[in-house]
């Protein structure tokens, strides 16, 4: 997602990984509708649910690049104080400002009254709309980023990245466990967004982006074990998930295999955009048309949900339309609206005068 100012140019294998991880958060949530609605024992089920399962990597992908580009980009003559503004003007207000979009959305839709105190919390926690934890994870990985700029750059990445994975598989799935030895008879609920569960993507994220052509060229060496690997992983966190979530038996290591796999597939996915880059490179029209949609990723990824809602608001109006027919009218209002909704604003002139004034509001002086 668009989380870098533009001081650089943009490497366009990175446009066209974030474009397709875009594409592919818009496609899990159109999809969550049929997948949470279906006879689990169907065909249907099992045709929509394995695309789901298997695109549910694309959190981990964003926090890998995130802390990939932070290293290409900031580990150099960081500045704290410029950083943190940096994104408080483009994570942080755009993220307030789609919160109180969705509240309003809801008080007009009377799910409840408005009130500061719970538009407040909503804010905070990032739990007003299914997307939103994201928003809070990785701000939590952005305040801490002198700490892993000091980390990175003394301890071995081959004990850092095993000690991240032992800490993402134990407090990914144990945390609300630890909670209650300290406070009995609570349990945590937002285990999804505390910046734990994300730690050994934006690791190893990290590193690759201090390393970045040593990480490409090792991409390129291994690209046939990488899909071999992916492959494997692909068909076996499939398989298994459909088993657990069809009901037919309970997986208790299943998220494990899912770790192994979401980074298989976001290795397999880098690889791929390295490959594609140099056939696209000519392509001026491609070119152009991702780097745009990949700086207004943000902004779709914080609005898609809206357009979803009031898809659902009109196609409730019509009761006899098939399962397979309102997911198909989700799913190309979703791409169609959000995509091209983002693309118009961010060349508006009512845009260009926000930019302007978020700059001027939060940029330190010269």
């Amino acid at each position: 997602m668009e989380t870098e100012k533009r001081d650089r140019p943009r490497f366009f294998e990175i446009s066209l990984l974030n474009v397709f991880l875009c594409l592919l958060v818009i496609f899990i949530h159109a999809s969550s509708k049929p997948v949470t609605s279906l006879d689990k024992s169907s065909l249907s089920y099992l045709i929509i649910m394995l695309p789901w399962r298997l695109s549910a990597f694309v959190v981990y992908g964003f926090i890998f690049l995130s802390g990939l580009k932070l290293f290409m980009t900031k580990s150099d003559g960081f500045s704290y104080r410029k950083f943190l503004l940096g994104r408080l003007r483009s994570i942080i207000i755009p993220y307030i400002l789609w919160v109180l979009v969705y509240y309003i959305y809801f008080c007009i839709k009377n799910y409840f009254p408005f009130r500061l105190l719970n538009l407040a919390h909503y804010v905070l926690v990032g739990d007003l709309v299914g997307h939103f934890y994201f928003v809070i994870a990785i701000v939590q990985l952005y305040l801490f980023a002198p700490l892993w700029i000091k980390l990175i750059k003394k301890v071995s990445g081959a004990f850092l990245i095993p000690i991240s994975l032992i800490l993402t598989i134990i407090l990914a799935q144990n945390l609300p466990d630890i909670i209650a030895l300290i406070k009995p008879d609570y349990y945590f609920p937002y285990t999804d967004r505390v910046f734990t569960t994300y730690l050994f993507y934006w690791i190893s994220g990290c590193y690759a982006g201090l390393n970045y052509e040593k990480f490409k060229e090792a991409l390129y060496a291994n690209r046939a074990f990488i899909t071999i690997f992916f492959a494997a992983f692909s068909f076996t966190n499939a398989l298994l998930s459909y088993i657990s979530f069809s009901g037919k038996k309970y997986i208790p290591w299943l998220e494990n295999v899912h770790v192994a796999y979401s980074m298989s597939a976001i290795l397999f996915s880098f690889a791929l955009a390295l490959r594609l880059t140099d056939k696209l490179q000519a392509k001026s029209a491609i070119v152009r048309l991702t780097n745009k949609v990949d700086r207004a990723s943000y902004g779709i990824y914080l609005s898609h949900f809206l357009i979803l809602f009031l898809t659902d608001d009109v196609l409730s109006k019509f009761t006899n339309l098939s399962m397979g027919i309102n997911f198909l009218i989700r799913l190309f209002a979703v791409y169609v609206f959000s995509i091209s909704v983002c693309l118009l604003w961010r060349n508006s002139v009512l845009y260009r005068i926000k930019k302007i004034a978020l700059s001027r509001s939060v940029d330190p002086p010269s």
